[in-house]
């Protein structure tokens, strides 16, 4: 559902990336559901989800940059279009954005993936 709504990859290898990075960010958004429906006090929450930022956001900056890299600036996670692991990600980001105040201190490239994702037309 997901690929039909929100674009899927034409391409063998792009699609491999975009499940792989969709993997991730399903990974990633279970660190924040556990927080979101308050499985634990919200001290221990707020730590367990620094720490899921901590070990994912790094790994989606380096996603970004790899793109910079190839001449893909102001892109999404993979180019110049965004795909369904860019739209997955915008959820998490946009809840840790919520919680974790500063979040995007560290990390330039999601806070610009985050701004034009929340800019697109709905």
């Amino acid at each position: 559902y997901q690929r039909r709504v929100h674009g899927e990859p034409t391409d063998l290898p792009t699609i491999a990336k975009c499940d792989m990075l969709a993997e991730g960010v399903r990974d990633f958004e279970s660190m924040a559901n556990l927080v979101a429906y308050g499985w634990f006090d919200i001290g221990e929450a707020n730590k367990k989800f620094q720490e899921a930022c901590d070990k994912y956001l790094p790994l989606f900056e380096r996603v970004m940059k790899e793109q910079a890299d190839t001449g893909a600036k102001d892109g999404f996670l993979l180019g110049s279009t965004p795909y369904y692991c860019d739209y997955l990600l915008l959820n998490t980001l946009q809840f840790a954005v919520e919680v974790l105040p500063g979040v995007f201190d560290e990390y330039p490239l999601l806070k610009g993936l985050h701004a034009r994702l929340v800019a697109l037309p709905r």
